[in-house]
């Protein structure tokens, strides 16, 4: 077809091929001034459409290059071709240690040699702009009082500040595609077996999560790379795409294409969009190069289609290339010969040439290494032609750095852009043959991210990408967390802040023990109830109290039994409450219960005055001396915990702050505030509540036997109670001091590790086997920063509010801060 034909039927058709919209309207008239590129990009459009014996499309809609889509996520190309997609998730690759990398890497490698060679692949990088308004939407607290607005609009606003510009407002998915050419009676099948087999090698070996995405999921992210307007919502009907009317691909497009104005540009709507492919050149190539290109600022697709080659193919081909290259050797001294030089006198890169195929014939022969046909493409969006040519450059710098090119796609904008979209329909003929090790080293990993809904709390933002970092301990198989740092470091806000959030944002108890009296201001504003545990003090804690509430089948008495055994630890010693002495005890508290157990009445609750004097009708002379080392705690000097309990144990947040208690009371106000927390959790247990304890200065309690051992029970059983406890102190020996307290640290599923002592760091990091740069951050100096480790992810994170926020001056523990 010929430059005049297509005058003639454009202007008897009245159609256009440059520029189609969602509806099928005509925009480029008959009249229409015409460039000659244009009319060379609609002459090949219509010869490929003649080719094919297909008309050209004229809209939006129908270039979409695949045919339907199921439910389920399958979606048909074209005759027997059908791809399924995956989302997978990241990996911490940058912060591991070389060897872990080159383990990483091996994994990878072997990943990618498994690979089906009945199918093709794609990888699909997506960076699009976050929509931070949606998100902080989801993540919105609001106030449950009026006096907390202020509070509340202020967590709000640093969530927003952190979304709006953390990692440049740049939101990254990675999702990777199957596409068969199968009968479609084979195709679930087949579909079933290699993406379970995808998973268990990304679950089982390498660590990472990967899904199948459904038909909803699929056309959502399309929609995304198809509109790329910020805030656009996909509206998606089924209905409609099965009754015949509104098509599938029809509901993806709100906006025109074009693609025919420039031979290296187009445009989707007002929005301009350019596709390059990656051509390499270099030998070797940074592992780091695609981290690269997906940490511009810029929206950007980095697509790779790989097709695995057989064996006995890929010999074929690396063979002839060798005996190419020998013929051209031949060739240069036998030219070497005539012209009187020896015939040694090749040239240098032709022997380099030889060399690398020589290798690469060992590496397919013999090292197991697989061969693939590779197209790298890779889409940047942008607002204006100078913000397009901005991207494309920096982009383009990248590559250059390896030694590599990014070209621009000349006359295939078209074909470029739906081949990087991820259909798993690949139209660029432009590829290369790579190895195993060489596509290998496109390692798709660089840090994981910590972003959940629900019950999730704001923890800073991820120091490497700036994302933000919301986590719910809820999900862990074991929620137990450990809070470490030296003074100065950040502890208590990063605490108190879990704290205010827990109580703006959810309905969990939260209860604190509180050494050092540091969580007054955070509690009164909060309207918690503080309880001040002194021998001054008019506030009580009866020991014997029990909650009617609780649940009964928990064996309550039998828990006051014990409770008041390790009392008696503690008055007599270790070791001194033998056998005889446990039987007088449980005998005597037994019958205290007696009437409490019948009626539930608090009024019928004993105090250790009664137990005295229960001891007293006992006829053992064993009973006289229990009676007897209790009398101090009963009518002599420490008798602060006779009393009935006078406070508001059912407050929602309650701090038993035992600063001023001396130090004969302090051991015993430790068990009675253990053991107070233990009865709170079996009374949310029942209504199906969460419960928070938060001990500051754990390693006070861990210095002696008794509440060394409660705090230990609590570590292995709150998880199934429902209770969450949290653990804050300086130094992890105080935790690893003894066999007993060592399962304290290794039953915990979250660290949260501010600058730590080099001593303990260096434990830390044999104990939870960091590697050098996950070291280095808890060496930090600076404040509320360290690294946080939940599960198996472990991310260096940021957690600062503003000073001159109310949020601020409520947590802060500077004495001249303090409100």
């Amino acid at each position: 077809m010929n430059i005049r034909d297509v005058f003639k039927k454009k202007d008897k058709e009245d159609k256009s091929s440059f520029k189609r919209n969602s509806q099928g309207r005509k925009v480029i008239g008959p009249n229409d001034k015409l460039s000659t590129e244009m009319l060379r990009e609609y002459a090949r459009s219509m010869h490929k459409a003649q080719s094919e014996g297909k008309r050209a499309p004229r809209t939006a809609a129908e270039s979409i290059p695949f045919k339907s889509m199921e439910e389920s996520g399958i979606m048909h190309l074209g005759g027997n071709r059908y791809s399924v997609m995956m989302e997978f998730s990241d990996k911490n690759y940058i912060q591991a240690d070389e060897y872990e990398q080159k383990d990483m890497w091996s994994e990878w490698c072997m990943f990618l040699n498994s690979l089906d060679l009945e199918a093709k692949f794609q990888m699909v990088f997506f960076n699009r702009k976050a929509d931070a308004t949606e998100l902080a939407k989801r993540l919105r607290m609001t106030a449950n009082e009026p006096e907390n607005e202020q509070i509340v609009r202020e967590l709000n606003d640093f969530q927003k500040k952190i979304l709006k510009t953390g990692n440049k407002g740049i939101a990254k998915s990675r999702y990777f595609l199957i596409t068969l050419n199968e009968p479609y009676y084979k195709v679930k099948s087949k579909v079933d077996e290699i993406t379970a087999r995808i998973q268990s090698e990304f679950l089982e070996k390498m660590g990472v999560t990967a899904r199948v995405l459904d038909g909803y999921e699929r056309l959502s992210v399309l929609f995304l790379m198809l509109n790329p307007y910020h805030g656009e919502k996909f509206i998606f009907n089924w209905d409609a795409a099965k009754n015949g009317g509104v098509s599938e691909k029809e509901q993806l497009t709100n906006h025109a294409f074009e693609f025919g104005k420039r031979s290296d540009r187009f445009m989707i709507g007002s929005r301009y969009g350019c596709v390059s492919y990656l051509k390499l050149t270099a030998s070797q190539i940074s592992d780091r190069m695609l981290c690269q290109f997906l940490d511009l600022d810029s929206e950007i697709t980095v697509s790779f289609h790989f097709e695995p080659i057989s064996q006995e193919k890929a010999l074929k081909s690396v063979k002839t290339l060798v005996s190419n290259l020998q013929k051209m050797v031949i060739d240069e001294q036998k030219d070497a010969a005539r012209q009187g030089y020896g015939m040694e006198n090749i040239s240098p890169q032709l022997r380099r040439d030889v060399e690398a195929a020589e290798k690469l014939m060992d590496d397919v022969s013999q090292n197991d290494e697989k061969m693939f046909m590779v197209t790298i493409t890779m889409v940047q969006m942008a607002d204006s032609i100078q913000a397009l040519e901005k991207a494309y450059n920096a982009a383009r710098s990248i590559a250059t750095s390896q030694t590599c090119e990014l070209i621009k796609l000349e006359h295939q904008q078209e074909d470029g852009f739906f081949t990087s979209l991820p259909l798993g329909n690949n139209r660029i003929k432009i590829r290369r043959q790579l190895t195993t090790t060489s596509l290998g080293v496109f390692m798709p990993y660089k840090i994981k991210e910590l972003l959940q809904f629900g019950s999730s709390l704001c923890m800073g933002y991820n120091k490497i990408t700036g994302h933000i970092i919301m986590a719910d301990v809820k999900t862990l198989a074991n929620p137990n967390t450990l809070v470490l740092g030296v003074p100065g470091r950040g502890k208590s806000f990063t605490v108190k802040m879990m704290m205010i959030q827990t109580f703006m944002k959810l309905k969990d108890d939260i209860l604190i023990c509180d050494p050092e009296g540091e969580y007054g201001a955070l509690v009164r504003k909060l309207k918690g109830q503080m309880v001040h545990l002194s021998q001054a003090s008019s506030e009580y804690i009866n020991p014997l109290h029990i909650d009617p509430d609780c649940d009964w089948t928990s064996d309550p008495i039998g828990n006051k039994c014990q409770l008041i055994m390790s009392i008696y630890e503690q008055i007599l010693g270790p070791g001194k409450v033998g056998a005889y002495e446990r039987s007088i005890l449980d005998r005597c508290m037994q019958n205290l219960y007696r009437k409490f157990k019948s009626s539930h009445d608090i009024k019928d609750l004993p105090i250790l005055e009664d137990l005295y004097n229960e001891l007293g009708h006992q006829e053992e002379k064993e009973a006289k001396y229990l009676k007897t080392s209790l009398e101090v705690y009963v009518h002599g000097s420490l008798n602060y915990f006779n009393h009935h309990t006078n406070v508001d144990l059912n407050n929602r947040v309650v701090c038993f702050d035992i600063k001023e208690l001396g130090e004969q009371l302090k051991n015993l106000a430790m068990l009675v505030v253990q053991d107070t927390v233990w009865g709170r959790i079996t009374v949310n247990r029942n209504i199906g509540k969460y419960t928070r304890y938060f001990v500051d200065e754990f390693h006070l309690l861990l210095k002696e036997p008794q509440t060394a051992t409660y705090s230990k029970e609590i570590w292995k059983r709150f998880r199934k109670w429902g209770g969450i406890p949290v653990g804050i102190t300086q130094n992890v020996t105080d935790l690893l001091g003894s066999t007993a307290i060592q399962s304290i640290f290794y039953n915990s599923d979250c660290y949260i590790l501010l600058g730590q002592a080099s001593g303990d760091a260096d434990i830390l990091k044999e104990s939870l086997k960091l590697s050098n740069e996950q070291y280095k951050c808890i060496l930090t100096r600076n404040k509320g920063e360290g690294l946080f480790i939940f599960g198996d992810t472990i991310l260096p994170f940021v957690n600062r509010i503003d000073e001159d926020t109310e949020v601020y001056k409520t947590i802060t523990t500077k004495v001249t801060e303090a409100i």
